[in-house]
């Protein structure tokens, strides 16, 4: 997928935002986020939603699974458009992944995504944030494509 088109699509994924935020979670989960992670070439098939995690509360909203192998998922949290992607979410998708000894989880209002890993060793959830885009930031585009796949060994 060249510039070009990933330039249609991050437009396509704006469009769709706009036309959620002032909707639910589940509008945002499968209207604009499915949307972006099969942009970055996530097969759709590979969505697990709602996925139980061992954590006694709560549910994952989506899980990836990268390859052939179970131990390779990504665990993805949604907020609806106009909530913060504050220290409570951030906590919630941390005790996911922690939980379930994963590595990768992305925390998401449509509009911004961070992207956590669990194996940085820090005081708090924030120093485990690798790094934070927004759709609308022109700034961020380039690094979207290129750093949105993680690459799981299968």
């Amino acid at each position: 997928m060249g510039n070009e088109t990933l330039e249609l699509d991050l437009d396509y994924i704006q469009k769709k935002y706009e036309k959620n935020k002032f909707s639910n979670e589940e509008n945002i989960k499968n209207k604009v986020v499915r949307h972006f992670l099969e942009m970055l070439d996530y097969d759709e098939d590979s969505f697990d939603y709602e996925h139980k995690t061992l954590h006694r509360k709560g549910r994952a909203d989506i899980v990836i699974t990268v390859g052939n192998n179970d131990n390779n998922c990504l665990y993805i949290e949604t907020k609806k458009a106009n909530e913060p992607l504050d220290a409570e979410a951030k906590d919630q998708l941390a005790t996911y992944i922690f939980n379930r000894g994963k590595e990768w989880g992305i925390l998401t209002n449509g509009r911004k995504y961070l992207l956590f890993n669990s194996n940085i060793k820090g005081h708090n959830n924030l120093e485990r944030i690798v790094f934070e885009v927004d759709i609308f930031n022109k700034k961020d585009k380039r690094f979207i494509k290129a750093s949105c796949k993680i690459k799981l060994a299968s």
